[in-house]
């Protein structure tokens, strides 16, 4: 079926000695990982720091292409 040699299957099952775990144990793994990387992302956040700048402050605004005060052509 999967075109391995038996000796390969029984030295792979050999390496891994006991009883399998059960779908409910990768469950309850699963569960308890996904809780504590949850937790994780909150405990590294720093609200007291000043956040990360956002793409529209970290861009250069353009400069003025005239004069910055407008001139009085009257006086």
């Amino acid at each position: 079926m999967l075109n391995l040699p038996v000796e390969t299957i029984e030295r792979t099952r050999e390496a891994s000695p006991g009883e399998r775990p059960t779908p409910e144990y990768w469950l309850d793994w699963f569960k308890k990982t996904l809780t504590a990387s949850a937790e994780a992302k909150r405990a590294n956040r720093d609200f007291r720091a000043e956040p990360p700048p956002t793409k529209g402050e970290t861009r250069a605004e353009p400069g003025p292409s005239g004069p910055t005060e407008l001139e009085d052509e009257g006086d």
